[in-house]
Parts: C-alpha cells; sequence; structure tokens
C-alpha cells in the first residue's frame, strides 16, 4: 500500500531526526535533552539497534544506571555484544550494587575483554585482588599501555596498596598529578562505594532512576532466544560479526563506533571517563 508506505518512511524520518538532535545534544553534554531525543526515536523504531544505543548512552550521561542497564540489554538481544557494550552493561550493574552479576558477565565474556577492560571491572566490582593478578599478567606479557598501567594503579587503591597505586601511577604523569588522583580514588576505596567509583570514573552525577519507560519495551520477533531477559544470571554472548573492536579502555579513550544508518554517523563516548594521564586524548 503507497499510502501506508509513505507514513513509514515519514516515520523513519522523523525518528532519524530525533536520533541526530539527541547526538548533538550529548555532544553539548545536555543528558536531558539527549534522553528525552533519543527516547522519542526509540519509541519510533522500538528494533533499532542504533537508536538503543544512542539511548544507552544518554541515560549514562544522566547517571541514571537502571535505565541505562535495560537498554544495554536490549542492545545485546538485538545482537550487539562487542567488548564495549559488556563493559558497559557490566558498569551499570556495578553503579547499582549488582557486583555478582556484573562479575558473572564479564566473566562470561571474557574472551571478547581486552585484560586491561576484564582486570579493571573486576577490581571497580569488589573484587581487586583478582583484578591486580589480571592487570599484572597483562603487563608482563607485553600488553604494558598507559591505560593497563593505571587501571592497575587504581585497582592497588581499591585494594589499599597506596604505596604500590602510586608506584605506577606516577609512571605516566606528574607525581603532583597522581597524588591528587590518589586522594580521588580513595574516595572509590569505601567500602560498598559503588555508586560513587562509577560516577567518578564516568564523570556523572547519579540521578533518581524509575527505569526504562514502559512504552520503550524492546519488541522483539517472535520465537527470538531472549539472551538478556535475566538480569542477575547472564550468559555468554556472541560476538557481533560486523564489530572490529580495538582495545577498549576502561580508564582511557575508547574507539570511534559509526553506525551506518541512512549514512550517518552516531560517535560513541568512552565507556568511562579517563581517570588517569592528561597526556591520554579523550575523543
Amino acid at each position: 500500500d503507497g499510502a501506508a508506505s509513505k507514513d513509514e518512511v515519514k516515520l523513519a524520518k522523523k525518528a532519524y531526526g530525533f536520533a541526530k538532535k539527541a547526538e548533538k545534544a550529548l555532544a553539548k553534554g545536555d543528558g536531558v535533552q539527549a534522553v528525552i531525543l533519543a527516547e522519542n526515536a526509540v519509541a519510533i523504531e522500538l528494533n533499532n539497534l542504533d537508536y538503543r544505543g544512542l539511548l544507552a548512552r544518554a541515560y549514562m550521561k544522566e547517571g541514571r544506571f537502571q535505565s541505562a542497564e535495560r537498554t544495554l540489554m536490549d542492545v545485546i538481544e538485538l545482537g550487539q555484544s562487542d567488548a564495549r557494550t559488556i563493559v558497559s552493561l557490566a558498569l551499570t550493574r556495578i553503579a547499582q550494587g549488582k557486583v555478582d552479576s556484573a562479575i558473572a558477565l564479564v566473566e562470561a565474556n571474557q574472551a571478547k575483554l581486552p585484560a586491561s577492560d576484564f582486570g579493571l571491572a573486576l577490581a571497580l566490582a569488589g573484587e581487586p585482588k583478582r583484578g591486580i593478578a589480571v592487570l599484572t599478567e597483562a603487563i608482563r606479557s607485553d600488553n604494558s599501555t598507559a591505560r593497563t598501567r593505571q587501571n592497575l594503579a587504581l585497582a592497588y587503591a581499591l585494594d589499599g596498596q597506596w604505596r604500590n597505586s602510586q608506584t605506577m601511577a606516577v609512571q605516566d604523569m606528574p607525581k603532583d598529578m597522581a597524588d591528587q588522583r590518589l586522594v580521588e580514588w580513595a574516595q572509590y576505596a569505601r567500602p560498598g562505594a559503588f555508586q560513587t567509583r562509577i560516577a567518578g570514573l564516568l564523570g556523572v552525577s547519579p540521578k533518581e532512576d524509575m527505569g526504562q519507560p514502559v512504552r520503550l519495551a524492546l519488541n522483539v520477533v517472535a520465537g527470538e532466544v531472549n539472551v538478556a531477559s535475566a538480569a542477575e544470571a547472564p550468559v555468554e554472548m556472541a560476538a557481533a560479526p560486523v564489530q572490529s573492536m580495538s582495545e577498549l579502555a576502561a580508564v582511557g579513550p575508547a574507539p570511534v563506533e559509526t553506525s551506518v544508518d541512512q549514512n550517518t554517523q552516531f560517535v560513541s563516548e568512552p565507556a568511562v571517563k579517563v581517570a588517569v594521564a592528561d597526556q591520554i586524548s579523550v575523543p
């Protein structure tokens, strides 16, 4: 039917317009507006992977971890389970104190995660000794990048090993800057300060969050396996075949991801704000 087809095209253009405006709002740091616009885009095209990913980033920007968790699970259910998505989902769970779920998630997907991400996620989730072991091994295996060293410095801090933390931190920044960083990390090291850790690394302020609106519930095709519905029982997911991921830093710059939808680019923000050396550039 020609009329129906025209209506669909109009709606698709409208959703695309909302998404572009949401991306611009994110670039300006306006998380509130980005959420509104991205929700509008998703409401029109419930199964659009790019719009869901954009909405997840908007929720993260606003410190709405419960909504971000649900939306990232939707992204995975729609077929994207790259390292960046897994790490981001783990961070939302850690921020909510769901540390067992976060650890189970990264353990199930360890094969696709860079050691720098896996080790830091363990440390942030309350297992710093395991994180230290992973990061130390990564450095010994000729993977001694600045972000791996700084993730190890943070893991040492979370374990209360302040001398080791400082020794590692000063390898990539002046001593006064490293000392400043350790003061910041001292707040993260407080028992149970999971939300403080994630909000601090992301550079966001946690907000009261009622969760993703019901109207945005994912409309999956009947018969599809729901791989992400059980928030507390994550399973290993196959990597998205179209994704080519370079090493993703949980503390450090992240690669730029693009969407091929309607020939526009949707540029992703870092999974976590840079918490370390100023020499590292942030997109």
